[in-house]
């Protein structure tokens, strides 16, 4: 039978599992920005990722407070967190077993809080008919903070479920002189090397993000909510493989990973399949892999 003292530990063992996760978080994003590694640490190089911590230690606190909501979002917090990161990373098992096991095990922890806290109210309650579990001024600052935090994690569900709007590979002659003084000068191509393909992800804004072919890299490039941009790139010569991930990713779009020598190094690359010119993109790629 499950007792009160079980509902206590199980909300705190969440509240712990919330702490622990913020303070992996501020480990993490931090080495990540100081470093600028490649591979999966790289996605973690973005100052945004800072927002899970003080997020996290609020539902912390509402867990050990036995908070019915804090837990529920807590639990769906973390599901649509790893929804986004196995997506972005095309990796269902990221970080490996022991990765997915952590994750299950987080689950565990925040599931067991949530079932803990409508326990704990529910003895309460019938050991106190008179018993209140929140008064109006706590519910309404936890509805509101609930909202927030569920409208942030469905504008990042969104984001990462987005997809390039459908326009075909531009070749180099396609290209604008406005235009590619525009790459030139933020660094996302350089003046030594000749652009042969060129699919940007918005043609109203191309530096929003895009891939490019050259004759020397395979360059991928995304500008961040804080205006950065971050460029990637692979050279021709150290490509080992193209795969076709997802065909029609979405109507007309697909999907492939380039592989380079090692295992951090690969690039995820989006292409219209509109007037077939995927097809030459990707076979620049493939002939300077000699296949």
């Amino acid at each position: 039978m499950i007792d009160i003292d079980y509902a206590v530990k199980a909300t705190r063992y969440g509240a712990y599992a919330a702490f622990f996760s913020a303070a992996v978080t501020i480990g993490v994003v931090t080495f990540s920005i100081v470093s600028n590694p490649d591979g999966r640490l790289g996605y973690f190089n973005d100052p945004w990722n800072y927002i899970d911590v003080p997020i996290l230690a609020a539902l912390g606190i509402g867990m050990l407070y036995k908070s019915r909501v804090a837990a529920a979002v807590a639990l769906i917090n973390h599901l649509a967190s790893q929804v986004i990161l196995r997506v972005e990373l095309q990796d269902f098992w990221s970080q490996g077993s022991l990765g997915f096991g952590v994750a299950v095990l987080f689950l565990g922890f925040y599931s067991n809080a949530f079932f803990g806290a409508v326990v704990y109210h529910k003895i309460k309650a019938k050991q106190d008919p008179e018993y209140v579990a929140a008064t109006i001024k706590s519910k309404v600052f936890g509805t509101i903070a609930s909202v927030l935090v569920l409208g942030l994690i469905v504008l990042s569900l969104i984001d990462v479920f987005s997809t390039p709007e459908n326009h075909p590979v531009f070749t180099a002659d396609e290209v604008q002189e406005s235009e590619y003084y525009d790459l030139l000068t933020t660094g996302i191509v350089s003046g030594h090397e000749e652009m042969l393909y060129f699919y940007p992800y918005n043609t109203a804004d191309i530096l929003m993000g895009g891939s490019i072919v050259t004759n020397e890299r395979l360059v991928v490039y995304l500008r961040q909510e804080d205006a950065e941009t971050l460029t990637y790139s692979l050279e021709l010569s150290e490509i080992e493989r193209v795969e076709l991930k997802t065909e029609n990713f979405v109507p007309f779009v697909n999907k492939y990973m380039v592989y380079g020598e090692t295992e951090d190094r690969w690039l995820q690359v989006f292409l219209s399949t509109n007037l077939d010119r995927h097809e030459l993109f990707i076979s620049k790629l493939q002939k300077d892999e000699g296949l």
